[in-house]
């Protein structure tokens, strides 16, 4: 199945063009937010990257579907 990812701030990827936001991403059936972000090589710790599905945010463990878009934002700080 193909899930379509948005990358923010410094999850984007690096390219010859400028840094890359958008991805898709063929993945098993069944596979969750935790393999996508392992397939991807970001950190899994909730305070490493928040993920947004349909405009909310979802754990882990949540099951992805073909098509979904996955939103994955860094921690966001300020002072």
């Amino acid at each position: 199945m193909v899930v379509h990812v948005r990358l923010y701030a410094t999850l984007r990827r690096p390219s010859p063009d400028g840094p890359q936001n958008r991805l898709s991403v063929d993945l098993p059936d069944g596979a969750t937010v935790s393999d996508l972000l392992a397939r991807l090589g970001i950190e899994q710790s909730a305070d490493h990257v928040m993920a947004i599905l349909n405009h909310r945010r979802v754990g882990p463990d949540h099951r992805l579907q073909p098509e979904d878009e996955l939103h994955l934002l860094p921690p966001i700080s300020g002072g």
